[in-house]
């Protein structure tokens, strides 16, 4: 399955793959909807996976967003405290 994005709520749910092949989408998709609400929720509870690529992807949102741009991106669902913990650990090195 590709990468499916639903919003309900404010929130938007990833069902599916953030890999190699849909990591450009994604940005791109986040990116909008970043400029035009300043913020996102982005729950990752449902992806069957996230590979390198993704991963990058997820945190140059983050960083481009939050840092640079003073834009709120907030990720949610089982497995983003793995998430956190990579970020965490690559900014530290």
């Amino acid at each position: 399955m590709a990468l499916a994005i639903k919003e309900h709520l404010g929130t938007h749910f990833l069902e599916g793959r953030l890999n190699t092949t849909t990591a450009e989408d994604f940005l791109k998709h986040f990116e909008h909807v970043i400029s035009i609400r300043g913020r996102a929720t982005i729950n990752i509870e449902n992806l069957s996976e996230i590979d390198k690529t993704g991963l990058s992807a997820l945190k140059r949102l983050i960083i481009n967003n939050a840092r640079y741009f003073n834009k709120n991106v907030c990720v949610v669902g089982v497995g983003c405290k793995e998430i956190y913990d990579d970020f965490k650990s690559s900014i530290a090195a």
